[in-house]
């Protein structure tokens, strides 16, 4: 209930295109943001524990098991998180309706 209260709130302020074109760039500026920083943490585990150690974990070296198996799981979390308290859903019809095409 309280995230139907939110998006009512949201309702309002959502037919502005100045509020869409901000909430666009919000949105694509966390995008990026997780991006960069699956990139960062794939290439720290990867580079990072790929040296002379022969670190293992599940049968596989270190930076293989990081970089291939847990980061992609903490990530989907991660993206799942921003999509749900983040990402703010908009109506992508124009207007009323009156002349769409359905």
């Amino acid at each position: 209930m309280q995230r139907e209260n939110r998006n009512n709130v949201r309702n309002v302020e959502k037919s502005s295109p100045g509020f869409l074109l901000a909430l666009a760039n919000r949105e694509a500026k966390w995008s990026l943001a997780l991006t960069g920083l699956y990139f960062l943490g794939w290439y720290l585990s990867a580079y990072g524990f790929g040296g002379a150690s022969a670190a293992r974990l599940w049968g596989l070296p270190a930076w293989c098991a990081l970089s291939c198996v847990v980061l992609p799981i903490v990530f989907a979390v991660a993206v799942a998180f921003v999509v749900r308290f983040v990402f703010v859903e908009i109506p992508l019809d124009e207007g009323d309706g009156e002349g769409a095409s359905s």
